[in-house]
This record gives structure tokens, C-alpha cells and sequence, in this order.
């Protein structure tokens, strides 16, 4: 009898199975990938060599060797966007966009071993144009790139904009507390104000801060708000202008300063079934942001979970351009 259980579990992985195929065709380029590509195929990808571990789906070993060969739309609800997103970074590096950068120097690593992780994609726009700082989620344990990132980056960048996609510091180090979350916050802020430096003193980047919104998903949402906030680590306190607008896709507001008459125009996306983060919390800052008189706009939807990103095939899709709507008010 423990046969068929073993024997139909077999048979169900044999169909989730991905695609494989060449990664560069007969002209020399990257070729794209799909949303029945498998998970390792996308992630062994030659155009993401510099940041491969970005593109990962689960932050677990354990989890990526059992998921490898199955199909990136069997295990997630977003792979159409996924794949979207991953093509986008491909057809930038076949223009010849070095798309990934390490946001700190070589002796600054060395100080800090750490700080090797923490680099940024860069899609750049006109000149002048207004700048989109993406912060993905991941709970402060990993930085959902894939989902959260380069999705949200190929609809902003088609929208006008340019576009910066923090991957920030995660994890827990050695010698951090136990309870290592707010450590892992600061970490994470130190980040996004060394990434607002740089585009700001390169002028290579051509990235236009005084016009600048931030879109912070998860624990994303989190620091979009830190940065828009009086805090010591937001723009302000250190020299940048407010930006235009924040937008929260389903983002944790447990930390979040209350808002202010100054708070920027703020978008939020939430699903009422997050299994993850407490509605209630969200609703009563929205109302908040109604009292201090800061526009806002609230999608509230029935259903969509968390960590849906663009939200394709959920109640939340079309999110994204709602939002753009909201910024370009």
C-alpha cells in the first residue's frame, strides 16, 4: 500500500518537470526564458552570472535541489512575471548594459565581509527622467529579486522611468543578537542610503534624486517607509530630497513611524487573505495617513496571499499601473 502513494507522488513530479534549452542563440546573444522553464535552468542562466543567487526562488539548498528540475510556473503563481522580468535584465545585457553592480569597494568589503552581498541593478532612462527605487522583500532573511525586483523594474522602465533594484543585506551575522530583526533592518537602511550616495555623486548613472519615488514590498515596504519617514536613516535627515511617492505592496507597517503632514503621497497594495501580516495594522496606518492629510490611495483586494509581486492571475493584477497612475498625479 506504500507503493502508490510513492508511485503517484512520482508521477505528479514527472509532470511539473521545466524546459532546459540553449542559453545563447546563433547571433551570439542570450536567449530568453519562459515561465515552463525550469527553476535551475533559470538559474543557471550565463546572463545572471554575476548575481545568480539573486535569481534563486527559495533561499533554502534543500529546497532549490528538490525544485530544480521542475517548471517555474508549477511553484509560483508569478512566473509569467518572473520570466518577464528575467528577460527584461536579459535583453538589457545583450545591449550591452553591465545591469548588476557591487555596492561596495573592494577595501570596504574587506573590512566588512559581509557587505559582499549587497549590490544593485541599474536600468537607466532619458536623461532627466524620474527615478523608481525598487526594495524587494524576503522578511530580511533573503531579497526576492526575481519576484519583487526585475518584474516591477521592466514595467517602470517601459513607463519611463529609471530604475534602481536594492539587493540589500540579509541574514543573520555572526555575533548578532537573537532577536536580530532590527539589527537586519539597519543593516538593510545602510544600504539604501549607500545606494542613494553613489547615484548621487556618479554622475554616470544620470539618476535624478530630486525626483525619486520608492516601491518596497514585504519587508521591502518597510524600509520604503524608514526612508520617508524623519527617521535618522531617511532621505531627509541625510541630505536627499522626500521622494515623490511611496508605494507599499503588502509591506509590514509594524516599525513604521506614524505618518506626518510632510509624508509623501503614499499607494498601498494589500490582499485581505495575507497569511503573513496582520491587515488590521495596515488598515489603521492607511487612516492615518487619512488624518495627516497625505494622499494616498488604499487597494484593498479579497484575495491574492502574499509575495504575489505584479499580481498576474490574482485580484491584485494591474496593481502596477494603478500605481504609476497615482505617482504621475
Amino acid at each position: 500500500m506504500v507503493a502508490l502513494p510513492i508511485v503517484g507522488t512520482g508521477i505528479y513530479y514527472a509532470t511539473q518537470l521545466g524546459s532546459g534549452g540553449e542559453y545563447v542563440d546563433e547571433a551570439g546573444d542570450y536567449t530568453h526564458v519562459s515561465a515552463d522553464s525550469s527553476i535551475e535552468h533559470l538559474a543557471n542562466h550565463p546572463a545572471f552570472a554575476e548575481y545568480q543567487d539573486s535569481m534563486e526562488l527559495f533561499s533554502t539548498g534543500f529546497l532549490a535541489s528538490i525544485t530544480g528540475p521542475m517548471a517555474v510556473d508549477s511553484v509560483s503563481p508569478s512566473a509569467q512575471s518572473i520570466a518577464d522580468g528575467a528577460n527584461f535584465a536579459i535583453d538589457m545585457t545583450n545591449a550591452g548594459l553591465d545591469v548588476f553592480t557591487p555596492l561596495y569597494s573592494e577595501d570596504e568589503v574587506a573590512a566588512d565581509p559581509y557587505k559582499e552581498e549587497s549590490g544593485f541593478f541599474y536600468f537607466p532612462s532619458e536623461p532627466g527622467a524620474p527615478l523608481a527605487v525598487v526594495l524587494p522583500g524576503g522578511a530580511f532573511l533573503s531579497v526576492a529579486v526575481s519576484v519583487e525586483g526585475l518584474p516591477y523594474a521592466a514595467e517602470l522602465h517601459d513607463a519611463g522611468y529609471a530604475v534602481a533594484v536594492l539587493r540589500y543585506r540579509t541574514g543573520i551575522e555572526e555575533g548578532d543578537p537573537e532577536d536580530s530583526q532590527d539589527v537586519r533592518i539597519e543593516r538593510a537602511q545602510e544600504d539604501l542610503l549607500a545606494l542613494m550616495a553613489l547615484l548621487s555623486t556618479d554622475p554616470s548613472y544620470g539618476a535624478n534624486l530630486d525626483d525619486h519615488s520608492v516601491w518596497g514590498s514585504s519587508a521591502g515596504g518597510t524600509l520604503a517607509l524608514g526612508w520617508a519617514s524623519d527617521d535618522a536613516m531617511g532621505a531627509v535627515a541625510n541630505g536627499f530630497a522626500a521622494p515623490s511617492a511611496v508605494i507599499g505592496v503588502y509591506p509590514y507597517v509594524g516599525v513604521a513611524d506614524d505618518p506626518t503632514v510632510w509624508t509623501p503621497p503614499t499607494f498601498i497594495v494589500y490582499a485581505e487573505d495575507d497569511p503573513l501580516l496582520d491587515i488590521a495594522q495596515t488598515d489603521a496606518y492607511v487612516d492615518q495617513l487619512a488624518s495627516a492629510g497625505v494622499p494616498h490611495e488604499y487597494l484593498r483586494v479579497a484575495t491574492g496571499g502574499h509575495g504575489f509581486g505584479v499580481g498576474l492571475g490574482t485580484e491584485a493584477e494591474g496593481w502596477i499601473g494603478e500605481a504609476i497612475a497615482f505617482l504621475q498625479q
